[in-house]
């Protein structure tokens, strides 16, 4: 829990920076702005898809939204948190060393 507070703050934080607070799609030209958002985007999705999985496994969930396949998206969702951090690596190269 405190964990998610953190990323949740860091994002915020980063993302009120001016570059990442345009609404352009001339913006994304930009690497810097493209990976980061790329990177944001896979985070969110691979998170909720991790929650998904978490809600279904617990039976929180309605049978009707449970998925069958339930093994192939726990596969999807761990190579999500590794593109993510791959990703995540790639922001810092494009913010802080390029």
């Amino acid at each position: 829990r405190q964990s998610a507070k953190a990323a949740a703050f860091a994002i915020f934080t980063s993302c009120i920076e001016p570059a990442m607070t345009s609404a352009k799609a001339a913006a994304f030209a930009d690497w810097r702005i493209a990976v980061t958002w790329l990177h944001a985007a896979s985070g969110t999705l691979t998170a909720l898809t991790g929650l998904w999985i978490v809600l279904q496994m617990n039976n929180v969930l309605p049978r009707s939204l449970h998925v069958a396949a339930w093994k192939n998206l726990m596969r999807a969702a761990f190579a999500g948190y590794w593109l993510t951090a791959l990703l995540g690596f790639a922001t810092y190269y494009f913010w802080y060393l390029a």
